[in-house]
């Protein structure tokens, strides 16, 4: 049986860490978490990293993108997690 977990809280409370240790220490676990990236105080885009390791950018500004809201996903970089 598989369960699912959404995490969710205020900037600070350390929710990448948890989610990131739990992967490590809970075989088969799947999943991922965003990062804001950001370069001399402004947002630069959004990188994606899979619990397995995989990683890119899943927004950047700048790019060819479709737009989602007020946020821009990049239709380049995703091929890396697909």
């Amino acid at each position: 049986m598989s369960r699912r977990l959404l995490l969710t809280g205020i900037p600070g409370v350390r929710k990448t860490t948890l989610i990131l240790r739990a992967g490590e220490s809970l075989p088969g676990a799947r999943g991922f978490v965003t990062e804001e990236v950001r370069k001399e105080g402004e947002r630069k885009g959004f990188a994606i990293r899979l619990l397995d390791g995989r990683a890119g950018m899943l927004a950047e500004a700048g790019r060819p993108a479709l737009r989602a809201g007020p946020n821009l996903l990049s239709a380049t970089h995703p091929s890396c997690v697909a």
